[in-house]
């Protein structure tokens, strides 16, 4: 079975909806991933197995967020969560937040190849202003606590956050719900 067949039968055992067109802008995404990760190092998956569950990891939450028609991913780096649900949810404008250079400028080239609808801000979420999306997510990029403060200021509908660690899904945040895949733990609220 190959990457792509594991990734959309995971789909279907999820509920969610993987066309033939979705798994092309994975197969894209992959393709600029590898190419530039092999020489600018953005990322630590160093192979197609480990690619492919990075991507069920960060699509499995498509089976309990609202629908969204635009998402806001903050410290987007290689471009998981953002590229991955973009690649689901072509329709929805997507919004990445990534201040290194080299990889804002691969997460542009790559969701340019994709088709996405995308804006790469090149900035710390610290000095973003006026932004608002529906979803606003990030993937490891600090504890809940330390992160919720930042994005205060984002107008979002709702906020996904996704973490490896037990102890930060289960800390002092309330409100939110908890959901877990395997070694991921994602944290959802609704506002």
């Amino acid at each position: 079975m190959s990457d792509f067949e594991r990734f959309a039968s995971a789909m279907r055992g999820f509920g969610i909806a993987c066309d033939c067109e979705s798994i092309e802008r994975l197969a894209i995404f992959r393709h600029a991933f590898f190419a530039w990760n092999t020489t600018h190092n953005i990322s630590a998956v160093r192979d197609s197995r480990t690619f492919e569950r990075y991507c069920i990891d960060c699509a499995h939450p498509l089976r309990f967020v609202r629908p969204f028609a635009s998402l806001l991913d903050v410290g987007s780096g290689g471009g998981f969560p953002a590229l991955v649900l973009g690649a689901l949810v072509p329709s929805a404008h997507l919004c990445l937040v990534e201040p290194n250079k080299k990889k804002a400028a691969f997460l542009l080239i790559a969701s340019q190849q994709m088709g996405l609808h995308c804006t790469i801000l090149r900035k710390r979420i610290e000095n973003i202003q006026g932004q608002s999306a529906e979803l606003l997510c990030s993937r490891a990029l600090c504890a809940p606590d330390v992160f919720l403060p930042l994005v205060a200021h984002i107008c979002t509908r709702a906020i996904l956050l996704y973490t490896g660690s037990q102890k930060l899904a289960n800390s002092e945040i309330t409100g939110f719900v908890h959901e877990h895949y395997e070694t991921i733990h994602y944290l959802y609220k609704e506002l």
